[in-house]
Formats: structure tokens, C-alpha cells, sequence
């Protein structure tokens, strides 16, 4: 099954020893770049709360 998939044509060192090799296409963003910090109050009708390490 593995043989059957396509290899891609270039790759490139990611610059993270930890993650090696990645497509060469690919495109690199720092996280914080990606995502709004949100505060919202919790409503008596929510029924899952996610809790983050400083209890917000």
C-alpha cells in the first residue's frame, strides 16, 4: 500500500533537528501569527469549559 503513494520531487532542511527534512513548497509561519487570544465569559448553557494553566 505505502509503495503504491507518490514521492514528492524536492525536499528541504526544515532548520529544526527535530523535524528534518520537509516538502520544499511548504511555507513557514510563526504561531502567534495564526491565532487571536479570545476572552469570552462562560454562560450557564455551555457545556464544555476548556480551563487553560493560569485557570482563565
Amino acid at each position: 500500500m505505502i509503495a503504491d503513494l507518490n514521492h514528492y520531487p524536492k525536499y528541504r532542511d526544515s532548520g529544526l533537528p527535530w523535524l528534518g527534512k520537509v516538502l520544499e513548497h511548504w511555507k513557514t509561519e510563526r504561531a502567534k501569527w495564526l491565532f487571536a487570544r479570545m476572552a469570552r465569559p462562560v454562560r450557564a448553557e455551555d457545556e464544555v469549559v476548556t480551563c487553560f494553566r493560569d485557570g482563565i
